[in-house]
């Protein structure tokens, strides 16, 4: 049997004003009368509203602390990656490397979906064409703001490139 959502709307409310009355100081009894249902059932409410209430809040908790444990990896790797980067630049093999980035499709870059959207957009399809792009073309383009700027030039810095560092040829 499927219920409409007026139903649930109705129950929600219910159990909101019951706890906050029970949570302000009124008496089951009192709560009971002025909803016209009995002291057993305010008491169940009220004990479904503080479970709800508990289990919501330890979710939020669990969520929370997911998404902390997953920055601080992420930037654990973009230090090691960074250390790893500066060390290949002082050996003098930063650019060799970067010259096997070369070939390396925007889609398979580590970047968000509107980053790598706003670089289609543009016609920049590998890592190298970033370097013929100037920040000012980017952050002209439809959808592509300084935050997405922002990550593309991170991204290069990693990789050793620089934003608009090569010319185009015009045909």
């Amino acid at each position: 049997m499927r219920r409409d959502t007026n139903f649930y709307k109705e129950r929600r409310k219910i159990e909101a004003d019951v706890l906050d009355k029970i949570s302000s100081g009124w008496k089951y009894t009192e709560v009971a009368e002025q909803l016209g249902v009995s002291f057993e059932r305010v008491r169940q409410i009220y004990a479904k509203a503080r479970w709800k209430l508990r289990n919501d809040m330890a979710r939020a908790d669990l969520v929370s602390v997911r998404v902390t444990v997953f920055e601080r990896e992420r930037a654990e790797i973009l230090r090691r990656v960074k250390r790893l980067a500066d060390e290949l630049e002082r050996m003098g093999l930063g650019r060799e490397i970067a010259a096997e980035m070369n070939g390396i499709s925007t889609t398979s870059l580590d970047l968000s979906f509107r980053a790598k959207n706003g670089l289609l957009k543009m016609g920049i399809n590998s890592a190298e064409d970033i370097e013929y792009y100037t920040e000012r073309e980017m952050i002209m383009a439809p959808n592509f703001g300084r935050k997405s700027l922002n990550e593309v030039k991170e991204l290069c810095a990693n990789l050793g490139f620089r934003i608009g560092s090569k010319k185009r040829e015009k045909s």
